[in-house]
């Protein structure tokens, strides 16, 4: 009885493993040799000319180049590197050519963007970066990498997308009247969705009045980000000369903020000092009520007792004398915390006037360097002109 039992519960699984799907003879032999490849490569990490990387997660698509496929990517953007100097390197989702950069080229500058917080080993080296969310990348990494290298999991088309997104940063503009809209029958267009791109001019360090064109995609997840100038650089005097003017324009900026800043500090402390002061002045106007009522009824029983009395009239003199000059000094009081409330006040009208100030004299600093920006636009025609009778 109790072999047919067992023969009847091996029955049905014999029946589940043959309709199991089942791997190809070719798919059995490609995971058999990439799973001794990887046996191999975690004997040989501790080799001469290797590096130590965690292990892969297939969850998170990680497929780790080879040790040759790794050398080469690195001494070509080591090499990249060397034609600019102080170019830093950005590895987007390739942990091994960072490893390998970092190990072959110390001197470059190199950061890892990684979804993979296991990497938070490398320290400073890293951060954390997920393509569904590109736009929230640290502001110091803007513009700050000549190189960058991406090999983002190719999961679909929203993944390379998003991964490309922020790879292409482009300058502050504004709406200069004379280079706007859309860049009819311009001979570019953004490599992702194949548009007419948009005018542009910069407006930020030493690129400020210089034309481009970019992306005119709206939203900062759709928008490409390709962009291309369509002036050269400007003249290092002239780079110099719009450094220096940022330069004053952040400066005059910076000390507008903290005198804002010490002002609002003086605001605060004389506020918090106009509230003792009416403290102390609602406990005195209590004070003096308790005194006066306290009066009063001293006063009343004295008439009640000289009425009923009949005598002690020096006694009534004294003491009403005595709660007179009380009563003076109590009023002197009242009238010095009122003169010291006025003078309180005056102050704090003296301080929105010096704001009012301040904000007219920063609305003219604006005001010059947009003039400044006129006048280096005037100067960027002028140069125009001259270069093209010159090639005439």
């Amino acid at each position: 009885m109790a072999s047919g039992v067992e023969e009847e519960r091996v029955r049905p699984g014999v029946e589940d493993d043959d309709e199991r799907p089942q791997l190809s003879a070719a798919a059995a032999m490609a995971l058999r040799e990439f799973l001794e490849q990887r046996v191999e490569g975690e004997k040989g990490e501790g080799d001469e000319g290797g590096v130590e990387l965690v292990a892969e997660d297939w969850r998170l698509s990680q497929f780790w180049y080879d040790e040759r496929t790794a050398r080469e990517l690195a001494e070509e953007v080591a090499r990249l590197a060397s034609g600019l100097p102080g170019a830093a390197v950005a590895c987007v989702a390739c942990p091994t050519l960072y490893a390998y950069l970092k190990k072959s080229s110390p001197d470059v500058p190199a950061q890892l963007l990684e979804y993979d917080e296991r990497f938070g080993q490398y320290g400073g080296d890293f951060t954390f970066y997920d393509y569904n969310q590109p736009e929230e990348l640290p502001p110091a990494m803007k513009h700050a990498y000549r190189i960058v290298v991406a090999d983002p999991p190719y999961l679909s088309q929203e993944c390379l997308e998003k991964d490309f997104a922020p790879m292409d940063y482009c300058p502050d503009s504004w709406d200069e009247p004379t280079f706007t809209g859309l860049a009819a029958g311009c001979p570019e267009v953004c490599r992702l969705h194949q548009k007419e791109p948009v005018k542009r001019v910069a407006f930020e360090g030493t690129n400020t009045g210089r034309r481009f064109y970019i992306c005119s995609v709206q939203g900062y997840i759709e928008n490409c980000g390709f962009h291309s100038w369509l002036d050269d650089e400007w003249p290092q005097p002239m780079k110099n000369t719009l450094l220096k003017l940022w330069g004053m324009y952040h400066d005059m900026h910076n000390a507008l903020l903290d005198e804002k800043i010490e002002n609002g500090k003086l605001v605060k402390d004389l506020n918090e000092e106009r509230i003792k002061v009416e403290r102390k002045y609602s406990s005195l106007m209590a004070d003096v009520s308790k005194f006066m009522n306290y009066t009063e009824r001293q006063v009343m029983q004295a008439n009640y007792d000289k009425i009923m009395n009949g005598s002690e009239e020096e006694k009534l003199r004294e003491i009403r004398t005595k709660l007179e000059n009380e009563l003076m000094k109590a009023n002197d009081k009242v009238a010095m915390l009122k003169e010291g409330k006025i003078a309180d006040d005056r102050k704090m009208k003296l301080m929105e006037e010096e704001t009012l100030l301040l904000k007219d004299e920063k609305k003219k600093l604006e005001y010059q360097l947009f003039d400044q920006f006129k006048l280096n636009s005037a100067r960027n025609d002028k140069l125009v002109k001259i270069k093209q009778i010159c090639e005439q």
